[in-house]
């Protein structure tokens, strides 16, 4: 486990944006923290780091966008859901097996999330754009992912 600070919003971006290049197909990203902690923000940031032009909008009311790149990201929004049984009816569990999945409120349902995956949790820190980004990897891929992520913030700072 790691953590990043942001100060910024364009901090969180360029750490978005370093994430992206080593994100590939059947990654999972589970994305917690409290309201207006910047989940969906990171999401908009990450899934326009991996190329997909299009407007990326919450999935609150929708439950999941999908976007078509050249990896498809399902970004999901698990927040209005109050059953595990409700993730069978979007597709949860099929959704998640390929693409990179960004699924929102994954907490809801941490025992429904695959074996291995990288946890995000977002905190708000003093200023009113700043966050901690606290980063836990599930599995040896994501552990890869976390020390290759901190080499590379590490190398711009």
């Amino acid at each position: 486990m790691f953590s990043l600070q942001s100060f910024s919003e364009q901090d969180t971006t360029q750490i978005a944006v370093l994430l992206a290049p080593l994100l590939k197909d059947g990654d999972v990203i589970a994305l917690m923290g409290d309201l207006g902690a910047g989940k969906t923000f990171f999401s908009q940031q990450l899934v326009q780091a991996l190329g997909i032009e299009e407007d990326v909008t919450s999935p609150t009311f929708t439950l999941l966008q999908i976007y078509d790149g050249k990896i498809p990201v399902h970004h999901f929004d698990l927040y209005r859901l109050e059953d595990a049984q409700e993730l069978d009816e979007i597709g949860f569990y099929e959704y998640t097996s390929y693409g990179i999945s960004l699924i929102e409120w994954a907490d809801k349902f941490g025992t429904e999330l695959p074996d291995e995956y990288l946890s995000l949790t977002m905190k708000r820190s003093s200023g009113i754009l700043e966050r901690l980004l606290v980063f836990e990897p599930h599995g040896r891929r994501y552990e890869a992912i976390c020390e290759e992520l901190m080499r590379l913030v590490n190398a711009v700072s």
